[in-house]
C-alpha cells in the first residue's frame, strides 16, 4: 500500500469507514477500465500495417494491444483471434506465404511468434528474382 493511502486511512475513525472510504475512490475504477477497454477495441479493429513497417514490428504492435486489452478485462482476446487478425491485417505481398503457412500450420493452439518465425522462415527461402 502507498504511504499516502495508509495516512490518509489511518485518519479514520473505524475499519469500516476506511473500508468504505477506499471502495469510494475505487469507484471511478470500473468506468476508466470500460472506456479505456472502448478506446484499444477500436485501435483493435482499425489496426493495419503501417507503409514500411516490418511484420516484426506489426506482430509487437498487435501483441502489446492483444496484452493491453486483456489487462483492462476483455475476456474475448484470444491468442487464436490475434493470429486471425495478423493474417487478416498481412500485406499483400505476403500473401501467397500465408496462404501456405494458413495451409500448413496447425490453429489449435496458434501463437503469434509460431505465425511470425514461419513467414520470417519462408521469407529467408525466396530466391530472389
Amino acid at each position: 500500500m502507498p504511504p499516502e493511502i495508509g495516512a490518509f486511512l489511518a485518519n479514520m475513525a473505524t475499519a469500516k469507514e476506511a473500508w468504505n472510504s477506499n471502495s469510494t475512490a475505487r469507484l471511478g475504477d470500473h468506468q476508466i477500465r470500460r472506456v479505456t477497454l472502448q478506446w484499444l477495441r477500436q485501435q483493435w479493429e482499425g489496426l493495419a500495417f503501417n507503409p514500411g513497417e516490418q511484420v516484426e514490428d506489426f506482430a509487437f504492435r498487435l501483441s502489446s494491444l492483444k496484452e493491453q486489452m486483456t489487462r483492462n478485462g476483455d475476456t474475448d482476446i484470444t491468442d487464436a483471434r490475434a493470429v486471425e487478425k495478423l493474417l487478416r491485417c498481412i500485406p499483400k505481398k505476403y500473401s501467397q506465404i500465408m496462404l501456405a503457412i494458413e495451409t500448413l500450420l496447425d490453429f489449435v493452439e496458434p501463437s503469434i511468434k509460431e505465425v511470425i518465425g514461419k513467414l520470417k522462415a519462408m521469407q529467408n527461402c525466396e530466391v530472389a528474382p
